[in-house]
C-alpha cells in the first residue's frame, strides 16, 4: 500500500474511535428520549381528547361519563360567564341539563394548535323538532397532561333568515 493511503485509513480509524469515545464521555449530557413506538408516544393528542369528549358528551349524550373521563378533576377553568369553575359544577349544571333534555350537538369542524382545540358545532335543543334551527357554537378547550382544563364558548342561534346565502356551518 502507498504511505498516503495508509495514513488516510489510520487517521480515519483514529477519528472514528475518538468520536465514539467523545460520544460516550458526553452521554450524561444527552437527554434520554423515549423510543418512537412506546406507550407514552401512543397517548392521545389534545385534538383526539377534545373530539372524543365532545362526541361522548354531546353527540352520544353521555356528558357525565365524558366529564369523568376527559375533564381534569383538579382544575377546570370555565370562561362562560354563566358557568362556574370545576368539573363537578359542569356535571351538576350543563351535563345534568343534557341528560334530562333532548339536547344534541353535531361537530362540523375541529381545529387544533398545540394544547388548544376549537370545535365548531351545531347544537339542537330537540333534534326531532323541525322548527328547532339550533345554534352555532364555537367551543375552545385547553388540554394539559391529557385532561381538559379550560373552556371558552361563543354561541349564536341559527336565524330563520340570513342576509346572505351562506350557512353558519
Amino acid at each position: 500500500m502507498k504511505p498516503i493511503f495508509v495514513r488516510v485509513v489510520l487517521t480515519s480509524v483514529l477519528l472514528a474511535l475518538l468520536g465514539g469515545w467523545l460520544s460516550l464521555a458526553n452521554a450524561g449530557n444527552i437527554k434520554n428520549l423515549p423510543p418512537l413506538n412506546t406507550a407514552a408516544n401512543a397517548e392521545k393528542t389534545p385534538k383526539q381528547i377534545v373530539t372524543e369528549f365532545f362526541d361522548l358528551a354531546f353527540s352520544e349524550r353521555h356528558p357525565t361519563e365524558a366529564a369523568m373521563k376527559y375533564i381534569s378533576p383538579d382544575k377546570y377553568i370555565q370562561h362562560n360567564p354563566d358557568g362556574k369553575d370545576g368539573r363537578d359544577t359542569f356535571i351538576k349544571g350543563f351535563a345534568a341539563y343534557v341528560e334530562k333534555s333532548k339536547y344534541q350537538a353535531v361537530i362540523k369542524r375541529v381545529i387544533a394548535e398545540g394544547e388548544i382545540v376549537v370545535i365548531h358545532s351545531h347544537g339542537f335543543n330537540d333534534p326531532s323538532d323541525s322548527k328547532d334551527r339550533g345554534e352555532a357554537s364555537v367551543d375552545i378547550f385547553r388540554v394539559d397532561n391529557g385532561k381538559i382544563v379550560e373552556h371558552w364558548d361563543v354561541i349564536k342561534p341559527v336565524p330563520e333568515k340570513s342576509n346572505n346565502s351562506n350557512t353558519m356551518f
